[in-house]
């Protein structure tokens, strides 16, 4: 069977008479105890950036070309709810989420430049969510796009392809 691919996109269009300053994201959300990697490509994995006092940190693969935040059951066992965020500023990030009989690669289309969003984000966000509720706890995978200044009546769009494979 062929890959399914599936394009999704938002607009936004500044319909003040000043300008203003936006960027588009998207934003998904899974259990948290769904298995994902974020690719690193471009991106040492010395340069991944983390939100102020992270609770815990994320694992980078031996190949240094994934990294993940371990949400194995034994991790994810918490008495209080506590998250952490992985800023990742990369040219062309995937995220790659393991799903029962599937695998969802999301990327965004076209490559993104790093100086070109919002200084407080990143191209991808990782954010790891435990709860004691299992039910609770999430894992939120982002792309950020451009963030900049449209004038009076400019667009800006922002497109991400997933693609579905069969699990091998």
């Amino acid at each position: 069977m062929d890959p399914e691919k599936l394009r999704i996109s938002a607009s936004i269009r500044n319909q003040r008479t000043d300008p203003v300053h936006w960027g588009l994201w998207s934003n998904t959300r899974f259990n948290a105890g769904v298995s994902f990697k974020a690719a690193l490509a471009d991106l040492q994995p010395e340069h991944i950036r983390y939100s102020d006092h992270p609770p815990f940190k994320g694992v980078v693969s031996q190949d240094k070309q994934w990294f993940t935040f371990d949400n194995s059951a034994k991790a994810l066992a918490v008495d209080q709810a506590t998250g952490s965020k992985a800023f990742l500023n990369t040219q062309a990030p995937l995220f790659k989420v393991m799903l029962a009989d599937w695998i969802l690669y999301m990327r965004p289309e076209g490559e993104l430049n790093p100086a070109s969003v919002h200084p407080a984000h990143a191209t991808a966000e990782v954010f790891l969510m435990k709860h004691p509720d299992a039910n609770q706890g999430f894992l939120e995978l982002e792309f950020h796009s451009q963030f900049k200044t449209l004038e009076p009546g400019e667009e800006l769009e922002f497109a991400e392809i997933w693609t579905f494979s069969p699990t091998p």
